[in-house]
C-alpha cells in the first residue's frame, strides 16, 4: 500500500486538514476508498493532484455515495443550463439533456451502490469477528469464575484448619 496515502499523511504531505480532507472525499472532490480496517486512504495520484493545486472532482467510483449526489446535482444544472439556452431545436435539446442526467444519475446510482455492497460487506465481516470476539472473552470469563470459585473453596478450606488446629 506504498502508492497510498491515509489521511494523517496526506494532511502532512499536502499541510490540509484531515477534517478538510475528509469533507473533500465526502463532497466527492477527491477520490478516496476505505482500506481493510475502514479508514480512508488516498492514491499517490490524487496526493499528487492536491500538492499542485490541481482541483476536480474525483473520477473513481471508490468515493463516497455522497459524491453521487454532488454529481447529479451538478449534471442538473448544468442541463438546465443548456436548456434555457435559445435553440432552433429546443424540445429535442430538453430531451437529450434530460437523457444525459438520466443516464449520468443511472451510472451515479451504480457506482453508490457498489460502494455502498462493499461497505455493508465490511461491516459483516467486522461483525462476524467482533462475534468471534465476545464468544472468546465470554469463555475466559468462564474460566475467571471458576477459577475464583475454586480459590475461594480452597481459601474456606485453610480457614477451617486453621481453626481447627487453633483449638487443639
Amino acid at each position: 500500500m506504498s502508492d497510498m496515502y491515509t489521511l494523517s499523511e496526506l494532511s502532512q504531505k499536502t499541510g490540509i486538514s484531515q477534517a478538510a480532507l475528509s469533507k473533500r472525499i465526502l463532497r466527492g472532490k477527491l477520490a478516496a476508498q476505505k482500506d481493510d480496517k475502514g479508514h480512508w486512504v488516498v492514491a499517490a495520484e490524487e496526493a499528487e493532484k492536491l500538492r499542485h493545486g490541481r482541483r476536480g472532482r474525483a473520477a473513481s467510483s471508490t468515493v463516497s455515495p455522497a459524491s453521487g449526489e454532488s454529481y447529479s446535482r451538478s449534471a442538473s444544472r448544468e442541463t438546465e443550463d443548456r436548456t434555457m439556452e435559445p435553440s432552433s431545436t429546443g424540445a429535442v435539446s430538453a430531451v437529450a439533456s434530460v437523457g444525459a442526467v438520466n443516464a449520468a444519475t443511472s451510472e451515479n446510482l451504480h457506482a453508490r451502490t457498489t460502494v455502498t455492497t462493499a461497505e455493508i460487506n465490511d461491516l459483516r465481516n467486522r461483525l462476524a469477528r467482533k462475534r468471534a470476539e465476545i464468544e472468546r472473552l465470554e469463555a475466559t470469563l468462564a474460566g475467571l469464575r471458576e477459577s475464583a470459585s475454586l480459590l475461594e473453596q480452597l481459601l474456606a478450606a485453610k480457614t477451617e484448619l486453621m481453626n481447627r488446629r487453633r483449638r487443639i
